[in-house]
Formats: structure tokens, C-alpha cells, sequence
């Protein structure tokens, strides 16, 4: 295994919100080091050593463990214990207080975003929804609408 391909694949997957692929990434590199193998560079312009390496990498698989088994196992895609706050993609319209109201009040599309400054979701506000063909999320969504 080489343990650099395997971090940036657990970084790359974090940023693109591959959940499954970034399980996969931490339990490698998670195994790999627990079986001796040497630490990836977690900053290489800093070339901070290994000791410093390890310690890194080790939270940052637990936390990305953590965090994946929760998006996946969540029927929404959130995270426990995460504040609900949601961003348009189209606008700047004001977040409910959390996804249960926000579902209600006819948004659309939200989805875990933790790569967002100053919000954990972004969606579609009523005034946004997209026009069909829609996601699987936004025709539950619909329907749920419909319903009301």
C-alpha cells in the first residue's frame, strides 16, 4: 500500500463527500500503521517528521470514520449532534432551524456540506427548487409536498 496515495484519496474523498471511499481510505491507512507501516505526509511542505505524522493521521481517520458512519447510517445524511443550518444554491434566503422544517417549508436537495464556510448544508429554498429531471431527494421532497 502507499500510504501518501491512500491520505490524499482519504483527503480527496472528504472534499467530494465520498463517504464510502473515505471509510475505505481511513480503515487502510488505519491498518497500515497499526501493522508498523511508516506515516504519509500529513503537510509535505512542512515536512513535519513522522511522530507528528502518526498522531495526525490517527485522529484524522477517527474522525473520518466517525463521520462517515454517521452520514451513511443517517436516513438524511447528518451527522449527530451536527447545528442545522442550511444556504441556497441560488440565493441567500434564510436557514430553518433544522431539516425536518426546512423539508416542510418546501426545500430541496439538501445535503451535508462540510466544506461550506458558514453553513453545514446547502439545498434549494422554495423560491429554487430545480425543474425536473430531479435527484432521488428532491422527488421525495416533491411528494411529500404534494401531500400536504
Amino acid at each position: 500500500m502507499d500510504p501518501q496515495a491512500t491520505w490524499n484519496r482519504l483527503l480527496d474523498a472528504w472534499k467530494t463527500r465520498s463517504w464510502a471511499e473515505l471509510q475505505e481510505a481511513a480503515t487502510d491507512l488505519k491498518r497500515w500503521m497499526t501493522r508498523g507501516g511508516f506515516p504519509p505526509e500529513v503537510c509535505p511542505q512542512l515536512s513535519m517528521g513522522p511522530l507528528w505524522n502518526r498522531a495526525m493521521v490517527r485522529a484524522a481517520c477517527e474522525f473520518a470514520l466517525q463521520m462517515a458512519w454517521q452520514v451513511l447510517q443517517s436516513p438524511n445524511g447528518i451527522p449527530r449532534g451536527l447545528p442545522f443550518s442550511v444556504s441556497c444554491c441560488d440565493c441567500n434566503a434564510e436557514s430553518p432551524a433544522s431539516f425536518e422544517e426546512a423539508v416542510l417549508a418546501g426545500w430541496a436537495g439538501i445535503e451535508f456540506r462540510p466544506d461550506l464556510p458558514r453553513t453545514n448544508f446547502s439545498g434549494y429554498c422554495p423560491n429554487h427548487v430545480p425543474s425536473p429531471p430531479w435527484d432521488e431527494q428532491d422527488s421525495k421532497v416533491a411528494k411529500q409536498r404534494s401531500v400536504q
